[in-house]
């Protein structure tokens, strides 16, 4: 009867040897050498000779179907997920069976730290200003240099200007003052608020005089922003302004373009503003 396995077992083997099984790279071997021999189930590779004795090697957990002469069929059991030499004397290898190893954990996602882009915070730029006050008070024109300094949501400007009111009245004004930007919506194009107040240090050529007059302001205006660096802007202000030196000083000085008409030491005007400002 032993003889019949031993048959069985060398005809399967002979089917076998063109093409041993092979399964996911977890193998089965029976050391000593030879050709195939016995079945192989699931995946696996079982290789040696019929009715030598060896040890049977499995890489991976898996099952190991074991012919002895006169005990008939055995099965071995291997936990080990790596290589292990199965510790059985082996005669014929019916067949084995290994199963593949689940899929591990994914490795560990790598973190990397990525500091963000700074926004640039500091802006320098020029403005360009018109003030008008009623048919009465001369018009001036002025230039200015100003900085501002980004504090999300908001912006604080300071300003230095010189501003010129024509020959008739022979007065030019160094204006420095501050101003408090509040946008209102938008990103490229975006409406904001402002308001401010300063102090204009006044000559007067014809007097020689100089006197000094403190200003507040507010209004409105549109800001376009080509990018984070550099923004372009006006806006539309109302002025009440006041001169802090005595009455009869400022009488003295041509406020007015009427004759006759006695100027006051407070007046109103509108301004106008554009400005050009790169952020860095």
């Amino acid at each position: 009867m032993s003889r019949s396995f031993v048959a069985v077992g060398a005809t399967i083997a002979a089917l076998l040897a063109g093409s041993p099984a092979l399964a996911n790279t977890y193998h089965v071997h029976v050391r000593g050498g030879g050709g195939p021999v016995g079945v192989v189930r699931g995946s696996g590779v079982v290789r040696g000779p019929i009715g030598v004795p060896g040890h049977v090697y499995v890489r991976g957990p898996g099952r190991v179907w074991v012919h002895r002469p006169y005990y008939g069929y055995r099965t071995y059991w291997n936990p080990y997920w790596y290589g292990y030499y199965y510790p059985v004397p082996v005669a014929t290898v019916a067949y084995a069976e290994t199963y593949a190893a689940p899929a591990g954990p994914p490795p560990p996602a790598t973190v990397v730290a990525r500091r963000p882009e700074r926004d640039p915070n500091i802006g320098v730029g020029i403005s360009g200003t018109a003030i008008r006050s009623g048919t009465d008070h001369p018009a001036s024109e002025g230039l200015g240099a100003l900085m501002r300094f980004r504090a999300r949501p908001v912006e604080v400007e300071l300003e230095v200007a010189w501003d010129r009111y024509g020959s008739d009245t022979d007065r030019t004004d160094t204006r420095l003052g501050g101003s408090l930007y509040v946008p209102i919506a938008g990103r490229a194009l975006q409406p904001f608020l402002v308001v401010g107040a300063g102090m204009n240090f006044a000559h007067f050529g014809t007097t020689g005089d100089d006197l000094h007059q403190g200003y507040l302001n507010g209004g409105g205006g549109l800001a376009l922003n080509f990018s984070r660096c550099f923004t372009i802007a006006a806006d539309v202000r109302y002025m009440v302004r006041e001169f802090f030196d005595d009455a009869s000083l400022v009488e003295k000085q041509p406020l007015v373009l009427t004759p006759g008409v006695t100027p006051d030491k407070r007046d109103q005007a509108v301004a106008f503003r554009a400005n050009a400002i790169f952020y860095f």
